[in-house]
């Protein structure tokens, strides 16, 4: 009798753990990030390296604005394929962009939002309109291309275009317009007088930042979109940087990421001149900054893995997101909110090289990431293999533009 009612207490025990630890699984929904660990200290003070939400796990959700939820949400598309926004009958109608080989997906504005990209091969430009009809702007022809910039100012729209030539890299200036008009144009190009090897928009596109080659070094010029008026503001014996203009007094440095260097960012004031430090010997360093430049998500390669942080400048305070990606793979949708392209699983690797190197393929979701309410949530789950990069996010379309690059085909997902 007492072994019965023994074993009667145990089960009762054993129900009401599982209750509580359900209530706090399911019904909280949210984890807390800022109790992780901070960058700075002690240099033998590591991050953890695994992800606050296991990737290959599926927790139901519960409620829209908290959790993860692992459910295809109803009217949008988990195929990675190019979808049109909703017809006046609520129908989805699809086009398919499998074929395209894009390179240097932006928004423009014409009035409305304009998706703009480059085809590799040919180097005709391509726009994609409110309704995601694909509409190719110009016929000039142009080989080799490894970077685009884009730009808007006065006399019409602008490019940065760069190409290989051999073992020559080589620019031009373009000119082109949006127009509703189906009838393709030639593309207006002027060489650059320097080997621009890197360039940035302003925020507002009437200007570019770039980096020009000086024997072993580089020089940092600002110029309207023309070597006519051109200012140097800027110089460093290190050739290999990444750079963006995320805020019109911020012009983001960020060498070159590897996992076997310490990397760094730099923020350049394009007014004053001034440099400021704001990362340093960081392996595997990518990084992206907010629209305002008080905040900084990057990527950080350690042991074979990956972790991803915010930067809260303000505050001075850094803290891991809750999930495994390189910062490349994300974007700002506004100065709190982030969308990313998320691997489903991550294997042991040197990052990004292996990854850059295609020597590692991964197969993403899209998650969520709100820094003022610290909640990571997997918003849209993909079926398929899509390595996504270049993420372009159109809030007049509440879609999620990004570049496959296993294919480097345009998708676009209506975000629930």
């Amino acid at each position: 009798m007492a072994k019965r009612l023994i074993i009667s207490i145990l089960i009762l025990i054993i129900l009401a753990s599982l209750a509580i630890i359900g209530y706090i699984v399911v019904g909280q929904g949210q984890i807390d990030v800022t109790k992780f660990w901070p960058l700075g200290g002690s240099s033998t003070n590591q991050p953890t390296t695994l992800p606050l939400f296991p990737t290959s796990t599926d927790i139901l959700a519960t409620g829209t604005t908290t959790g993860i939820s692992t459910a295809s949400p109803a009217g949008s598309t988990a195929t990675g394929t190019i979808m049109s926004t909703d017809t006046p009958e609520g129908t989805i109608t699809s086009l398919s962009l499998a074929e395209t080989n894009a390179l240097g997906l932006n928004l423009l504005s014409n009035g409305t939002d304009q998706l703009i990209f480059i085809d590799r091969p040919t180097g005709n430009i391509y726009s994609l309109g409110i309704n995601n009809n694909l509409q190719r702007l110009t016929y000039s022809t142009l080989t080799g291309i490894g970077a685009v910039q884009w730009g808007k100012d006065k006399i019409g729209y602008r490019s940065l275009i760069s190409y290989l030539d051999g073992r020559n890299i080589n620019s031009y200036w373009g000119i082109f317009t949006l127009s509703s008009s189906t009838e393709a144009v030639a593309l207006a190009l002027e060489p650059t007088q320097g080997k621009i090897i890197a360039g940035a928009s302003s925020p507002d596109r009437q200007k570019i930042f770039t980096l020009e080659a000086n024997g072993d070094g580089t020089v940092g010029y600002l110029s309207p979109w023309s070597d006519q008026g051109k200012k140097k503001i800027w110089s460093a014996p290190v050739s290999n940087w990444l750079i963006s203009w995320p805020q019109a007094e911020i012009i983001s440095l960020t060498t070159k990421p590897a996992a076997s260097i310490g990397g760094s960012l730099f923020f350049l004031n394009p007014i004053t001149g001034n440099l400021k430090t704001v990362l340093t010997g960081i392996s595997g360093l990518e990084t992206l900054v907010n629209p305002l430049g008080n905040s900084v998500i990057f990527s950080r390669s350690y042991g074979g893995r990956l972790t991803l942080y915010s930067l809260d400048l303000k505050n001075d305070k850094t803290e891991t997101i809750g999930i495994n990606t390189l910062a490349e793979k994300c974007v700002w949708v506004d100065n709190e909110v982030i969308y990313c392209a998320v691997p489903k699983t991550i294997p042991s690797g040197l990052y990004p090289d292996d990854w850059q190197k295609g020597k590692i393929k991964f197969s993403d979701d899209i998650w969520k990431i709100d820094l003022a309410k610290k909640v990571t949530i997997m918003t849209l789950p993909l079926k398929g293999d899509y390595d996504l990069v270049n993420l372009v996010f159109s809030a007049e379309r509440n879609t999620l533009y990004a570049i496959n690059k296993l294919d480097n085909s345009v998708q676009a997902l209506i975000i629930p």
